[in-house]
């Protein structure tokens, strides 16, 4: 019975912990492919970071719920490249905490010419 019980709490975590990311974004017309999102609160920002399963990260910056900057960070790169304001959309709180930081959703469509080619459109949702 306790076996059961640690299987059922581990399944309960695993979906009700995990982010979800749709759409397509490329990178100099490479298209990343999706593993999580997180959001930016721990690391003393405001919004999201987009990881493609490489770990080429997107970063959208938020005042209020606009998405007002873009950067972009290749696989264990401390220093990202600052793209600009050059996407709309929007980051929302939830009115879900895990671990006391807010989750996240939102949406962003991105056009930036920069250090790097970043363009498409992306949802997403539990990051935390």
């Amino acid at each position: 019975m306790k076996n059961r019980f640690l299987f059922g709490l581990g399944l309960f975590l695993m979906v009700g912990c995990g982010s979800t990311l749709e759409g397509e974004l490329t990178v100099d017309g490479v298209a990343l492919t999706w593993d999580r999102c997180e959001s930016l609160a721990p690391k003393g920002f405001d919004g999201v970071d987009l990881v493609s399963r490489d770990e080429r990260t997107v970063r959208l910056l938020r005042q209020g719920k606009a998405v007002v900057g873009v950067g972009f960070f290749e696989p264990e790169v401390a220093v990202g490249s600052n793209l600009g304001n050059c996407a709309s959309g929007e980051i929302t709180d939830t009115s879900e905490e895990i671990n006391r930081v807010r989750v996240l959703e939102g949406y962003a469509d991105i056009d930036c010419t920069a250090t790097v080619r970043l363009e498409g459109s992306v949802e997403f949702s539990g990051c935390h």
